[in-house]
């Protein structure tokens, strides 16, 4: 009687066991992870004693030396054990157990020394918190959630990424996940190659680990990550990381020279693997036609200042408020109108920051000012949103007509638009 839960949580253990890999095997997923397997992938540093503290059993791992007895997640596998984990289960439930654990802490993430029972019994029962003391051993770089044997040779790759760049140690609340071991190498030659050689081209000077490794992160890898799930690309990526698809679309890009803008890239670079890939694409379109009419606008508006980071960057930045497609406008205008101006400007892509900030600060700020400034009746993003439409019409005519735009300066473009659309320039008061 007493031993009929311990029958059904290792039934429910066995089939999920099955389902991700059969236990025995030495690479399944199935079963627990064992921290050898982890140090002989990658050695540990020193250690040190971190006291007694409360654990989060979710943050628990795996276990030093009984792997093979619970599944992925802490549930008896073996007939065996039924009498001993029953008995533990009796004890916790009741007044009768008081000991702590004996945790090993390694990349973040806990493996059990002593105690397999009892944190078994804690995620049967949904416990969080277990009371632990710690050993830590000193691991260079950070373990994700999820992390299993198969994720090993990630793993090694991604303490090769470390030992190249430095750069968990140089941006420590960084957090990349999983991706392929072929996506870390790759990265590894990015950061230490081709972006220290455009930091040195662009700063005149030899990088810090730290300055290129920060500047990577926070003004390319982080935009560049909200567009991917802006367009839904895992959709088309289905066994890709984040980081993955943002390796194969820069690899993508470097091939094309960059000579496209960062949309224009985009889209080539969708439309090369949708070609191949219809279901996906198909797919990914539905997803991004339910994601946006679930957003609605206060999503639209935090995924704009999210891209953009214009409030990192221009912290005295306002945007009069409007509806999704405002928001949807603004950020196409950015990425799209304005990066392809300054491409024709210089000669070459723009920085990420610099287009953001040179976008606010040629066109949107300058147009709030001449909004408030004439006090037209419509509200400021009906009226920019059809004065900048109309804008790009008029110079892609004078391109096609004379292969060059005439009409450059922003106060003499609202004057025309105001001569061609008199109702555009009511003013408030005005009956």
């Amino acid at each position: 009687m007493r031993e009929r839960l311990f029958h059904r949580v290792r039934r429910a253990a066995l089939i999920q066991a099955c389902y991700l890999g059969l236990p025995f095997l030495p690479r399944a997923d199935g079963r627990l992870l064992a921290l050898d397997e982890l140090t002989r992938a990658v050695p540990p540093g020193g250690t040190r004693y971190m006291g007694v503290s409360e654990v989060r059993v979710d943050r628990i791992l795996g276990s030093e030396d009984r792997s093979s007895d619970f599944s992925c997640n802490y549930l008896p596998l073996k007939l065996s054990m039924a009498k001993r984990w029953s008995t533990v289960r009796d004890l916790m439930l009741g007044p009768g157990l008081f000991e702590t654990l004996k945790l090993i802490e390694f990349g973040g993430r806990y493996f059990v020394r002593d105690g397999n029972h009892r944190v078994s019994v804690a995620r049967a029962h949904r416990r969080v918190f277990l009371d632990a003391e710690v050993v830590r051993w000193e691991c260079p770089v950070p373990l994700p959630m999820g992390m299993a044997p198969s994720h090993i040779p990630q793993f090694r790759a991604k303490a090769r990424f470390e030992e190249r760049t430095g750069f968990y140690s140089s941006v420590p609340d960084a957090h990349l996940g999983k991706a392929k071991p072929e996506t870390w190498d790759w990265l590894a030659d990015y950061l230490t190659g081709m972006l220290r050689d455009r930091w040195i081209e662009r700063c005149g000077e030899e990088p810090e680990p730290e300055e290129i490794n920060s500047w990577w992160l926070t003004d390319l890898y982080r935009p560049t990550r909200q567009i991917i799930h802006r367009l839904a690309l895992p959709v088309l990526f289905p066994d890709a990381t984040d980081l993955d698809i943002y390796a194969a679309f820069t690899r993508f890009d470097e091939d094309t020279g960059r000579l496209l803008s960062l949309n224009e890239s985009f889209s080539v670079f969708m439309e090369y693997y949708e070609k191949r890939r219809l279901p996906a694409r198909l797919y990914r379109r539905l997803v991004r036609r339910i994601s946006r009419i679930l957003g609605g606008a206060r999503r639209e508006k935090d995924d704009f200042y999210r891209m953009t980071r214009l409030r990192i960057l221009r912290p005295d930045a306002r945007i009069p408020d409007g509806r999704g497609d405002w928001y949807r406008f603004l950020r196409y205008q950015v990425f799209s109108y304005h990066a392809d101006y300054l491409q024709a400007l210089t000669g070459e892509r723009p920085e990420f920051d610099t287009m953001v900030t040179d976008w606010y600060d040629r066109l949107l700020a300058p147009a709030l000012a001449l909004h408030r400034e004439r006090s037209f009746d419509q509200p400021f993003p009906v009226f920019y949103k059809r004065w900048m439409t109309f804008w790009y019409r008029l110079r892609d005519e004078e391109i096609r007509r004379t292969g060059k735009s005439r009409t450059d300066d922003l106060r003499a473009s609202l004057e025309i638009y105001l001569a061609r659309n008199p109702d555009a320039g009511a003013v408030r008061g005005s009956a």
